[in-house]
């Protein structure tokens, strides 16, 4: 028998407060467990770093002592590809990948090259060996790792399973897209790089309107493709992981949704989590949208389909770099509360308005021979309703809303959840705990 805890996103710019009850009660529910796995989503520095031109949304950096916060709940793995791993750069990956080396964490997901990016990690305990493999679908497509060659080095980044977007549309929307790129010069560059040879042509049937690509269908659907290559990847990783441990588990930081539902993941990201347990892996754990998705158990292995936040403070960055100061119109005499005044209209929209951000679960369960017996889940709350200086951290709650929403959630995947009378959720279905 292993047991296993997990959250899921860390973006922690501020160091836990001392003698914390808050902090005492999830430190003395996680330690408890074999595995504890947290999702890394800021980059760590104490120094010079330079920001990329694009970021996953903030500019998300911290002083590296935040490790001793995320070990002080008790964390002894982390993922870390996801859509901040370059916020600053390959220099800030490296850094980042040098304090985690000096925690002695386990952590995943990122890495010099492409084979330091995708290869397992392994975390010995009493209860047996477990390997964890991270990898992402939301990133930019320039921030997956590099291949090493034998007459090139590769290239700093993430452990990126890349996907590909299809418009189906009818007839009539071929028609009226064709005469657009005829009365406008949406496809040019496009074109130029296909005749000069960067770029492979289209396959037949299908049309390019600037960025986006389209194909004729009777019903107007989306498409989405996952990289053959990069899913080969994850299978080799996983076939190796299985080959040097007694349990693999996935983190996939996925903030696709099915149409405009935030809460369903796309269908692409189910594909995906399930593949990975036909592959041999014992637990998926997503997150990313940085709220709660439904739960499935498949093949009697669970897959999470978002934990939501742990622990949220993306208010307390230090800088953010003077692109997103002129992008609202701000200049070098306003401060990161003036951007984030304008950014959120004072307060009236964004991530600090929407309850369901600020609240999440915290899952337990226990597998033996390769298959879940239990599995628990205790709500967290993240201040709701106080000063943004004091929101972020997470507290163990006697709210059951977040139960609620994740049993409705969880009955798309045919996973029954019970509420019991201390909080818990009990979660089984048909089949899972015989």
């Amino acid at each position: 028998m292993i047991s296993f805890a997990s959250v899921g996103d860390c973006f922690i710019t501020r160091n836990a407060p001392e003698e914390d009850s808050r902090v005492q009660l999830i430190t003395h529910l996680l330690v408890k467990n074999d595995v504890r796995l947290a999702n890394l989503e800021v980059c760590l520095n104490e120094g010079e770093i330079f920001p990329s031109a694009v970021s996953g949304g903030t500019w998300a950096c911290a002083h590296p002592s935040v490790l001793g916060s995320l070990k002080k709940y008790g964390f002894n793995m982390l993922s870390w590809a996801n859509n901040h791993t370059l916020d600053f750069l390959h220099s800030g990956l490296i850094l980042t990948k040098a304090h985690l080396e000096s925690s002695g964490i386990v952590h995943a997901g990122s890495g010099k090259n492409l084979a330091e990016a995708s290869k397992p990690q392994y975390l010995d305990t009493a209860n047996g060996r477990v390997a964890l493999i991270s990898c992402v679908t939301t990133a930019p497509p320039t921030w997956i790792a590099g291949d090493q060659r034998n007459d090139s080095l590769g290239r700093p980044g993430v452990n990126l399973i890349r996907i590909k977007t299809m418009f189906k549309v009818k007839k009539e929307d071929i028609k009226h897209l064709n005469k657009l790129t005829k009365e406008l010069p949406i496809n040019v560059k496009n074109e130029l790089d296909i005749d000069h040879g960067f770029l492979p042509e289209l396959p037949g049937g299908v049309l390019s309107f600037g960025d986006y690509q389209f194909v004729e269908s009777r019903e107007r659907s989306v498409l989405v493709t996952i990289n053959d290559k990069d899913l080969d990847r994850i299978r080799r990783s996983i076939e190796l992981a299985k080959h040097n441990s007694d349990y693999v588990i996935i983190s996939l930081h996925a903030h696709e949704m099915e149409g405009n539902n935030n809460h369903e993941p796309a269908k692409f990201i189910i594909d995906l989590a399930r593949s990975f347990i036909n592959f041999g892996a014992q637990a998926v754990i997503c997150h990313g949208p940085h709220l709660v998705r439904g739960i499935e158990i498949y093949q009697e292995c669970p897959i999470f389909y978002s934990l939501g936040n742990f622990i949220y403070q993306p208010e307390s960055v230090s800088f953010q770099p003077a692109d997103v100061y002129e992008q609202f119109n701000l200049d070098n005499t306003h401060n990161l509360s003036d951007l984030f005044d304008k950014m959120t209209r004072n307060n009236s929209i964004g991530h600090y308005t929407i309850k369901e951000m600020w609240q999440s679960i915290i899952p337990i369960w226990k597998m033996k021979n390769g298959k879940l017996v239990d599995l628990k889940i205790y709500p967290l709350s993240l201040g709701y309703g106080l000063d943004k200086h004091q929101m972020g951290w997470p507290e163990l709650s006697d709210d059951l809303t977040v139960l609620e929403r994740i049993k409705k959630l969880s009955l798309d995947f045919e996973t029954n959840i019970e509420i019991d009378a201390n909080k818990g959720i009990v979660c089984a279905n048909a089949y899972a705990f015989r």
